[in-house]
């Protein structure tokens, strides 16, 4: 049984249901990150069982099934975010090890951002990929400022697109670069597009 709590994605809905062991689609299974949704197996016994934390509620109400089914969405979710602070962790000393003091545009990389490092184990890029951006861009933008007047530089790779602070070498974000803009900076022809 897979239910939706709150106001769900449109992925969650599509999901959502009852349905009978052995045909049962992989999807029903899955999570996004700091989903809500419960996933729960009974079996004829109506033992139920968490798929995720394999806790089982020995039976009860509907509210304690509800209190049970609420405390295991929060182990998954506590249990992510201790995972991603690792993650986070490791991956920015992965890049500051491996960037430092590397020069690009004029400005060397002093350091990368605890915002850098999050978005990039967020947005499930590798530490590889900023260090391609670096060593092979594709193109670097000229200086923007921002609404608060704070200055920076986009290297867009072709994995990742990063943005440092020229005045600091800092390493302030990274997201994926999208394969129209790879694209379109080496040159080839988008089938959509003459």
């Amino acid at each position: 049984m897979r239910k939706e709590v709150g106001n769900c994605c449109d992925w969650c809905k599509e999901v959502v249901g009852v349905y009978e062991y052995p045909d049962v689609p992989k999807d029903v299974f899955r999570r996004h990150r700091y989903c809500r949704c419960t996933i729960d197996y009974a079996p004829r016994n109506w033992k139920i069982q968490n798929v995720h934390t394999k806790k089982f509620f020995q039976g009860g109400t509907d509210k304690e099934l509800r209190k049970f089914r609420e405390e295991q969405v929060d182990i998954i979710i506590k249990n992510k975010i201790l995972k991603d602070k690792k993650e986070v962790n490791k991956t920015q000393r992965i890049l500051n090890n491996s960037l430092w003091q590397k020069e690009i545009n004029g400005v060397k990389i002093e350091t990368i951002s605890r915002h850098t490092a999050e978005r990039v184990v967020l947005r499930d890029l590798q530490a590889s990929d900023i260090v391609d951006t670096i060593d092979n861009p594709l193109k670097i933008a000229e200086v923007k400022y921002d609404s608060l007047n704070r200055p920076s530089f986009s290297v867009i790779g072709e994995k990742s697109t990063i943005s440092i602070n020229p005045k600091n070498g800092n390493v302030i974000t990274a997201h994926k670069t999208h394969t129209k803009v790879v694209k379109k900076l080496k040159g080839e022809k988008n089938e959509n597009y003459p």
